[in-house]
């Protein structure tokens, strides 16, 4: 049978089952089947939020799927996770409902699933090979099979790399790399066991032995062998990046710039929301921010409630381009549009404009006001900024001084330079 190998942070879940200790939360939301989807903490947040942890989406389809094929013989199902916390990642599948008698688990550096605990220097040095490795001796795989039994998904496109690369530094398994954001889905599991199957079979015509095809074996001289192994491992490689179907290291070297990085640090005094910062760096290197309609850890959990987040947002849906940065971001149940609070010193004067924000002030002055609120937008023309709202203004007042500061130094450059000798 087939060893269906998963990751578990990411994978399974949207979090760090290491931030979750048991007896910390509790399920909170109806069930799957025999499957909660949602583990909610027991205590608020500094914002005065329940944080939870969620289960992805098709978890619970995949694992009914799954053990129907363990009882036919046709899979077995083993967790491979290099998580410290053992005890927190046994805990979530339970309350899960993922876990049972019948499944391996190979959790922590050098733990082989019976508690004795222990790294070597064989896991140190090949991470997710040295789990697959203990998994095949503990399941009695012989090594010439673990190739051919073996398919792990995983979020970490280094631990897949390692798996799939050849002997003796990886185990030429087939894997897949899993997008963080959705996780684990049917989809990614037929096209991993599809994958799985086709080279299985490609690599039974060709006669290979675990290192060279028949073709190889029968070459002339070492060169041409060479070649033609290189060659078919470059082949292998353009199969593998299709079956991942774009990954974010991809996406990221395809844009035109480097991306920016978005400040999440409050800037009155406050302490660092960390655990913003570190759900913004990891969704953001999807380079797909959910949009504000659908379920992202980010929203609120009423939908009429005003977000605390900022958000990009443009009207044109079709080049995007136009973003404006909302903040104080609401969804409109009525016409089912979003709306937001933007910050601008345009002045607009006509009495007839909704959006005029020139006014009178006190002392007879026109002054402009540097807020309006701006509605009509489709909810997937939006998304999400890891940036609080009130730390909007703050960044703003910086950007300004900044721009100060660089003009003062471009005028202090230019008057050097007059004063420099005709030459």
């Amino acid at each position: 049978p087939v060893v269906v190998t998963l990751d578990l942070d990411q994978t399974l879940w949207f979090g760090e089952c290491a931030e979750w200790p048991p007896g910390t939360y509790e399920s909170g939301s109806a069930a799957t089947g025999a499957f909660p989807l949602r583990m909610v903490s027991t205590e608020k947040d500094e914002t005065g939020r329940y944080p939870h942890l969620e289960l992805h989406r098709d978890a619970p389809l995949i694992f009914g799927a799954l053990r129907l094929l363990r009882a036919s013989g046709a899979v077995r199902i083993a967790i491979a996770s290099a998580s410290p916390a053992r005890g927190s990642a046994l805990a979530l599948l339970e309350k899960f409902g993922l876990i049972d008698g019948e499944m391996w688990l190979e959790i922590g550096d050098g733990d082989g699933g019976d508690g004795s605990g222990g790294a070597t220097a064989e896991t140190t040095a090949h991470g997710k090979v040295g789990h697959l490795r203990r998994l095949a001796k503990r399941m009695g795989v012989p090594k010439e099979e673990v190739r051919e039994r073996f398919v792990l998904f995983d979020d970490s496109e280094r631990n897949v790399d390692s798996v799939r690369e050849e002997e003796p530094h990886g185990l030429h398994c087939n894997a897949l790399v899993l997008d963080p954001a959705t996780g684990l889905t049917a989809e990614a599991v037929a096209r991993g066991l599809e994958h799985h199957c086709k080279e299985l079979q490609r690599e039974r015509e060709d006669g290979f032995d675990g290192r060279l095809t028949e073709a190889e074996r029968l070459a002339p001289d070492r060169e041409q062998q060479r070649k033609m192994r290189q060659d078919r491992l470059g082949r292998r490689g353009e199969r593998q990046a299709e079956v991942d179907g774009g990954r974010a290291s991809d996406k990221l070297r395809a844009l035109r710039v480097d991306p920016g990085w978005w400040v999440a640090a409050p800037l009155d005094g406050e302490e660092v929301d960390w655990r913003l910062v570190e759900l913004a760096t990891r969704l953001f290197k999807t380079c797909e921010w959910p949009g504000c309609g659908s379920d992202h850890p980010l929203a609120p959990d009423d939908e009429d409630a005003e977000w605390a987040y900022c958000a990009l947002a443009t009207y044109d849906a079709e080049t995007r381009v136009h973003y404006q940065v909302l903040s104080e971001v609401s969804f409109c149940p009525a016409d089912g549009t979003v709306q937001g609070t933007v910050r601008t010193r345009q002045a607009k004067v006509a009495e007839s404009s909704r959006r005029a924000n020139r006014y009178v002030s006190r002392d007879g002055t026109y002054a402009t006001r540097e807020t309006a609120r701006a509605t009509g937008f489709a909810p997937a023309n939006v998304r999400l900024l890891p940036l609080l709202s009130s730390h909007h203004r703050p960044l703003r007042l910086l950007k300004r001084l900044v721009h100060r500061l660089e003009h003062l130094a471009l005028v202090a450059e230019l008057d050097g330079l007059r004063s420099l000798p005709a030459a």
